[in-house]
């Protein structure tokens, strides 16, 4: 179930209540690049993923993954650590900068996974929290790009070559 935040917990995608086997994931929180808490996040913004997680041992070859689904269930991003990030024992983090953002306006599902990279899963949820991106005109279209028009926003330009009438 998806809970309602509060405002000062907008920028906390996913919250575990404690318990359960580990690993697992207790907790995801959009930052901005300076690492502080971001509410509100926009088309092509700089996004900062602190994804927290418990571990019962230490493990090499881990691997956090966080997936960024639409509501149709179509996963449109996957961010993957690989091996670069080798878990230790207990509560740690790992964040993950995206530059900018390429989601267009809209309402997203987040889910997260803990892996033995390339080997298994350890821990998965596909649906743990549900977060919004809101519009803004990146093209200079006049209108923000919407998640019911397109699944990423690409830079572009256009140009005619054709003679006017």
């Amino acid at each position: 179930a998806f809970l309602p935040r509060r405002a000062e917990e907008a920028h906390i995608l996913f919250q575990d209540g404690g318990g359960g086997d580990l690993p697992r994931v207790r907790r995801i929180e959009v930052l901005d690049g300076a690492g502080r808490p971001k509410s509100a996040v926009a088309t092509w913004d700089e996004a900062l993923f602190r994804v927290s997680f418990e571990t019962k041992e230490a493990l090499a070859s881990g691997s956090v993954v966080l997936d960024i689904w639409d509501l149709r269930q179509h996963r449109l991003v996957v961010l993957d650590s690989g091996s670069l990030v080798p878990f230790g024992a207990g509560l740690q983090s790992v964040e993950c900068r995206i530059p900018r953002l390429p989601l267009p306006a809209g309402e997203y599902i987040v889910g997260a996974g803990l892996a033995q990279s390339s080997t298994r899963w350890l821990w998965r949820e596909k649906e743990l929290g549900r977060w919004m991106v809101q519009g803004r005109d990146v093209c200079g279209l006049g209108r923000p790009p919407e998640s019911s028009r397109m699944a990423v926003v690409v830079e572009h330009g256009w140009s005619s070559t054709a003679a006017a009438p």
